[in-house]
């Protein structure tokens, strides 16, 4: 008996109902790994699904040097780390020790090499600090997207993936409204 013969006993019509359904159902029982912002309420404000390797960067104006910083951050094994910080002048806060690679390339103090891991990434948004995200070489402005003096978080969570296509159909709904 060959294939040809179980493929008669479908429809087409049944066929993509079947596919249909496979897909709602792995919806329902398929998770993402994302990285989120959350606001200071939980409420998720921004998200992008993650994987090992996953790049991005925070930059802000240092609140006394006022001069640009940028923490480079790294997803592994589901684990959130600081691998590298650049910023153009010692100043108060700013790192001064020699305990990982530092070198000083266009005029900028880089330190390499960190690999701290953290739980999560704590940020108080202001306007004079101007923080931006730096995500797949797209840059977003934080500190319009979050109101200033708001506390954000920046984690990793699991979630299934009709959550997050919820999330997504219901923002651009708003957008279309706006």
């Amino acid at each position: 008996m060959s294939g040809y013969y179980f493929m008669g006993l479908f429809s087409k019509k049944s066929i993509v109902i079947l596919l249909a359904i496979i897909i709602l159902f792995s919806l329902f029982l398929l998770e993402d790994e994302l990285l989120v912002i959350k606001d200071g309420a939980g409420n998720i404000r921004w998200e992008v699904v993650s994987h090992d390797g996953f790049e991005f960067a925070i930059g802000y104006l240092h609140s006394v040097a006022g001069t640009p910083v940028w923490e480079f951050f790294q997803v592994e094994d589901g684990q959130l780390y600081l691998v590298a910080t650049e910023y153009q002048s010692y100043g108060a806060g700013l790192p001064f020790s020699d305990k990982n690679n530092h070198s000083i390339q266009d005029d900028k103090f880089k330190i390499e090499e960190i690999d701290q891991r953290l739980d999560s990434i704590s940020l108080l948004i202001g306007n004079e600090t101007e923080h931006k995200f730096l995500i797949e070489n797209e840059e977003y402005e934080l500190y319009k997207i979050v109101e200033p003096t708001k506390r954000v978080k920046i984690d990793l969570i699991t979630d299934k993936k009709i959550r997050v296509w919820k999330r997504e159909v219901l923002r651009w709904m708003t957008s279309q409204l706006m």
